[in-house]
């Protein structure tokens, strides 16, 4: 039984609390790349209610990464609440779901997982969780300075000294070309300046 597999015989109706700190490898699908991620931290409470199993809970970790900026490391951490709602039944796999989906307007029940057995496998659903919390950019701080684009110093440390480049502007991008072949057009206000 995996750590994560809570066995249906040991919720209550009035809840029953769960708490787990496993690592990456547990919560990954098999077959998908692996982030860097430290230990996940899985706990809440899980209840049932007639045919429903639902865990209310936090899944919090953090991510290990390099800044995007100045590649110095970065751990980010992540919490997010979470209320999911299990439902014995044929799971189904995401190409099924996505060809009902494209004949159903709205279904009420989208955000039931299904589940077959006598427990429930949190990791799937831990998983999406620490996708959906994944930076899109990894910054050591939000006004990180990155590094000098000549001599590759990190200028959030101190600055380097080198003489900074000029600002880029229509001559530099290659469309004053452009200009130059039509002299005779004048520049013309912008209508919404006006």
């Amino acid at each position: 039984m995996n750590v994560l597999e809570v066995a249906l015989s040991s919720i209550s109706p009035e809840g029953t609390p769960f708490s787990r700190v496993v690592g990456a490898d547990v919560v990954r699908p098999a077959n998908v790349r692996d982030l860097d991620l430290g230990p996940v931290t899985v706990s809440g409470v899980f209840s049932h209610v007639d045919a429903e199993y639902i865990f209310h809970g936090r899944v919090s970790g953090t991510f290990l990464g390099i800044c995007d900026r100045c590649l110095c490391g970065v751990e980010k951490p992540f919490d997010a609440e979470v209320i999911w709602v299990f439902v014995h039944g044929s799971a189904r796999s995401p190409l099924e779901e996505f060809e009902d989906d494209e004949d159903e307007e709205f279904d009420e029940d989208s955000g039931v997982i299904m589940f077959e057995g006598v427990s429930i496998n949190l990791a799937p659903a831990t998983w999406d969780e620490v996708v959906l919390a994944l930076p899109a950019k990894m910054l050591c701080n939000d006004d990180c300075a990155g590094l000098c684009p000549q001599c590759g110093a990190n200028l959030n440390t101190a600055p380097c000294g080198c003489v900074p480049e000029p600002e880029s502007g229509l001559s530099e991008t290659g469309l004053k070309g452009l200009a130059d072949m039509f002299p005779d057009l004048k520049k013309k206000p912008n209508r919404l300046e006006d």
